[in-house]
């Protein structure tokens, strides 16, 4: 439940700076037309900046998104960790209390008929 929780406020989260970066680039692009852009003019050359560190967010943000979608669809989460690992205590619990049990049983043979077989040494004497 934490995870999905957790999914649904990383894609919100990621939504939103979306729409603040896509409005940026926007901005950009628009500033970029105004000034007539080549690639060699100086005002040019820091729009073409921001514009490569909005294109590296925008890898990031998408890297986000898909984190946050992950964690609500796909994420089996602790609760299932947590009981494959208590099913697990239990099945070797009960696989050393049956051994326990079989030793028991076939020590207790041996002993019951070393008994017999005194008894019958010394009913012979």
């Amino acid at each position: 439940m934490i995870n999905k929780r957790l999914g649904v406020a990383i894609v919100i989260i990621s939504v939103l700076i979306g729409v603040i970066i896509f409005t940026i680039i926007s901005k950009l692009n628009t500033i970029g037309n105004d000034l007539g852009c080549f690639p060699d003019t100086p005002g040019c050359l820091r729009v073409k900046s921001f514009l490569d560190f909005s294109h590296i967010a925008v890898g990031i943000l998408a890297s986000l998104f898909a984190l946050g979608i992950y964690l609500i669809f796909f994420s089996k989460g602790e609760e299932a960790i947590l009981k494959r690992l208590e099913d697990d205590k239990n099945k070797s619990i009960n696989e050393k209390v049956s051994v326990a049990k079989y030793t028991n049983a076939v020590i207790s043979i041996p002993i019951k008929n070393i008994k017999s077989i005194d008894t019958k040494a010394s009913a012979n004497t």
